[in-house]
């Protein structure tokens, strides 16, 4: 296997579904409630749209910045902020060709990470579901330690 990395970038389609859903949800509340619960309920909903654009537009320092994968099929994922960590896939990945959720496994924790085609290139896309269905090594199929 051939090392390669994943360098990551904001999603567009991302972006579009949380603003549409956003909207929809103002609509919704708008409607269905009335005096100050409308008002509450719309104000809640600009917040965490802002939160959620933020996060799409990977501002925050935790954000993960590129997934490194080595020749022996190891892995590495580098943060916003230069750390690095050693990771592992573990098996409640949902790997598809249009998504990729990986639950991954290290120092800090569990942590899932959603993938989207548009966030980067086609062959990093491809070698990405590709690791992660067959290229794992075989000990991190079983759910081994970090």
């Amino acid at each position: 296997m051939q090392a390669f990395q994943v360098s990551l970038r904001p999603s567009a389609s991302a972006k579009r579904l949380t603003i549409a859903a956003h909207l929809a949800a103002v609509a919704l509340c708008w409607r269905y409630f009335n005096g100050m619960a409308q008002w509450a309920g719309c104000a809640a909903l600009l917040i965490s749209l802002i939160g959620a654009w933020r996060y799409h537009k990977r501002l925050q320092n935790g954000n993960w910045r590129k997934i490194i994968i080595d020749t022996g099929g190891h892995v590495r994922i580098k943060c916003g902020n230069n750390q690095e960590y050693d990771a592992v896939l573990l098996g409640s990945s949902l790997i598809h060709r249009h998504a990729c959720f990986l639950c991954f496994e290290y120092e800090k924790g569990k942590s899932w990470l959603t993938v989207l085609p548009d966030m980067t290139d086609a062959e990093s896309y491809r070698r990405l579901l590709v690791w992660s269905r067959f290229g794992r090594p075989k000990a991190d199929k079983n759910r081994p330690e970090v």
